[in-house]
């Protein structure tokens, strides 16, 4: 989970503290705090990857350099408890590199800058040595008073003020959230943050209490040497039973839900079960069914066939008509072989100068025209003529015609 810390908390003169200082300590610089004449050196200080003053877009060009502004924010202010300084600390997402965590601060402090107008001095620390590893985080040090043209002005009250202040700090916190959650969109971390309290949330865990740098050092030398550090294991150790319990719970829950769930697919498949012995049997049924009724009208054929009588050998038509197909087969034949003898008659005759009416020729030149009846006729005929001239067939077949 990429980390959602983000405070504010003020830099006040009475408890000792110097805006100077604090700028120092967080640039890893030197800055000679011109009120007191006290110089605050802290380069050799490790861990320190970035350090940016922010200011807005009309505002001098000193106020980019970090010595002059910290000295004119002590300069502006004349009490000895003043607040002379804001500070914005922020946890950044260890899932990022160190260039993608130097643009969300930029990005969160410019949002910053642009809604109160004062400037920023905008420095990114890494994990501690002997901490959590993932502690990445930024100071955001501003002022409390806005920045000019002509240098810094009045103070920047709505943070301070008990109706509008409160209003103001979830501003800051759901805007730091929505720039964080931009920038893991952007490098493609499949992770968001939530800066709500657990209670908002719905979480049952008890936050821990913040340790500044001089309680985290002596946790560091001497674990539970301290009363935050003591408070904060006391804290973790009821959440640890917490999560403990959840867990038990999520697990029986989870073991219902599945028993529930393995009654339900028996239900469903002895419905199945129940359903397709249901479809067999009807299909059985239909089946016996069929069996019968088929035997039924088998036997309905049976007797049927019994009772009927017998057919002819054969049908009244079929033979009419095969007597007629035999009388023209004979026909045909006579036909045949009748030809031949009219057409040696006729030549017999020519050639002997037997007389032959012009009826009788005319009606044997039709002969292959004429129907077998009037065939038969005319062979009468014919014989008729042969027998009153002494005609005789047979001999002219045999030996040629005979003369007397």
């Amino acid at each position: 989970m990429a980390s959602s810390t983000c405070s504010i908390k003020p830099v006040k003169r009475s408890v000792g503290r110097s805006a100077t200082a604090a700028a120092a300590y967080r640039a890893g610089a030197k800055i000679e705090d011109q009120r007191t004449g006290e110089v605050h050196d802290y380069t050799r200080k490790s861990g320190v990857v970035s350090a940016t003053v922010l200011a807005p877009a009309d505002a001098p060009a000193w106020a980019h350099d970090r010595d002059a502004l910290w000295n004119a924010a002590e300069a502006s202010e004349n009490r000895r408890n003043s607040q002379v300084a804001r500070e914005f600390l922020v946890g950044l997402p260890h899932e990022l590199d160190d260039d993608q965590r130097q643009a969300l601060a930029q990005d969160f402090a410019q949002r910053l800058v642009d809604r109160y107008g004062f400037a920023a001095d905008v420095c990114i620390h890494r994990p501690d040595t002997d901490g959590d590893q993932r502690n990445h985080h930024a100071h955001i040090l501003a002022t409390t008073r806005r920045m000019g043209p002509d240098g810094l002005t009045e103070k920047t009250r709505e943070l301070d003020d008990r109706i509008t202040g409160p209003l103001e700090v979830r501003w800051v916190r759901q805007c730091f959230q929505d720039v964080t959650n931009d920038h893991l969109e952007r490098a493609s971390v499949d992770n968001v943050i939530d800066i709500r309290s657990y209670r908002a949330q719905g979480i049952d865990r008890e936050a821990g209490q913040h340790m500044g740098p001089a309680v985290a050092a002596m946790e560091r030398r001497k674990p539970l040497s301290t009363r935050v550090g003591v408070e904060n294991q006391q804290r973790e150790i009821r959440n640890e039973e917490r999560e403990h319990d959840e867990i038990l719970v999520e697990v029986d829950e989870y073991y219902f839900e599945q028993l529930e769930v393995d009654q339900q697919l028996i239900k469903i498949e002895i419905a199945k079960t129940s359903a397709e012995v249901s479809r067999v049997a009807a299909v059985q049924e239909a089946a016996q069914e069929d069996q019968e009724d088929q035997a039924a009208e088998a036997e309905a054929i049976q007797t049927a066939t019994a009772l009927q009588e017998p057919e002819p050998a054969q049908d009244a038509e079929a033979v009419k008509h095969e007597h007629e197909h035999r009388q023209g087969q004979f026909l045909d034949g006579l036909q045949e072989r009748m030809r031949p003898l009219i057409e040696r008659t006729l030549d017999f005759m020519h050639e002997f100068g037997f007389p032959v009416s012009d009826d009788v020729l005319e009606r044997f030149r039709k002969v292959e025209d004429e129907e077998p009846e009037q065939l038969t006729q005319l062979q009468k005929e014919q014989q008729d003529f042969d027998n009153e001239n002494g005609v005789n067939l047979d001999d002219l077949d045999n030996d040629g015609p005979g003369m007397g």
